[in-house]
């Protein structure tokens, strides 16, 4: 994955985390196709890249669709424990914004009312899951970033070590 790539999913993760919490929508995503959250990768997934405690993956043979909007990449982000790895979000790329309204109206009908809404930015933050959806008309880059909330903290929480270490030689 490329370095932006990685900057974008994990900026993504955060904003997801510091939404608040107490929120709920309907229909929380347990996970995405077939892997639920805390789940193991499954033996078709080629490693892609890592990011700190998180490595990522992808599907060769993923199918580049959800309903009729055309993505461009699904990445599925691992937390890395040390002892296994654990799904923990999935990071679905699209370059239109025919996709964008797509996946809009996909999210609005399964997830319901946004919590936050601002420009071509929705937001449903639960108890246990959080969606985003943006789109950057100029850039014509679009994502939709889900995950397991209790995992993605504990990404950051490490991330947020590691980052502490590495500044230390800067002092």
């Amino acid at each position: 994955m490329k370095r932006k790539d990685l900057m974008v999913a994990t900026t993504g993760i955060m904003v997801m985390l510091l939404s608040g919490s107490g929120y709920t929508f309907q229909n929380e995503p347990r996970g995405f196709r077939d892997l639920r959250w805390g789940q193991r990768r499954t033996p078709d997934m080629v490693f892609f890249g890592e990011d700190y405690n998180a490595k990522h993956y992808k599907r060769p043979d993923d199918e580049l669709t959800l309903g009729k909007a055309k993505l461009t990449g699904i990445t599925y982000n691992f937390l890395d424990q040390g002892y296994r790895q654990s799904f923990m979000a999935v990071f679905i790329e699209f370059d239109n914004e025919e996709s964008y309204n797509i996946l809009v109206n996909i999210c609005k009908e399964k997830f319901g009312k946004p919590t936050k809404e601002l420009m071509n930015e929705l937001l449903w933050v639960g108890a246990n899951a959080s969606v985003r959806i943006d789109y950057g008309v100029l850039r014509k880059y679009g994502t939709l970033l889900m995950g397991d909330r209790r995992l993605s903290r504990k990404y950051l929480a490490e991330r947020e070590k590691q980052q502490g270490k590495e500044a230390e030689k800067d002092w």
